[in-house]
């Protein structure tokens, strides 16, 4: 799998393997981020953190039910996902990727408010 950071994507020949704890069986591979790529996605974060400052509620609102919206189209795959990442049962798996939607669904709620 590909590294999303500066605001794209980047793949590396340095990879770290992600480890299921549960068997031990590598279930994917990630670039091997530096300082460089910490340095461009923290500039990315507070760009982005001043845009979202600046945009009106109603569009944040937008954004974060949107994503809340392809979070719940995704939500079986996402607690599969953090199922083999973290090698939980999936029952547990399945409840954070739920907890997970209704925080980010909740938060596109609190953006509709005037201090949102």
């Amino acid at each position: 799998m590909k590294m999303h950071a500066g605001g794209k994507w980047i793949d590396k020949d340095d990879k770290i393997g992600v480890v299921n704890p549960f068997d031990g069986s590598v279930i994917d591979t990630v670039p091997r981020g530096g300082a460089e790529d910490v340095d461009a996605a923290i500039a990315t974060a507070e760009r982005g953190a001043r845009i979202m400052a600046d945009m009106p509620a109603y569009d944040r609102y937008r954004i974060l039910h949107k994503a809340a919206e392809i979070m719940t189209e995704r939500l079986e795959d996402l607690g599969r996902t953090i199922t083999l990442e973290e090698g939980k049962v999936i029952a547990e798996g399945m409840g954070e990727a739920a907890r997970a939607q209704e925080t980010i669904e909740l938060s596109a709620e609190e953006a509709k408010r005037l201090t949102g």
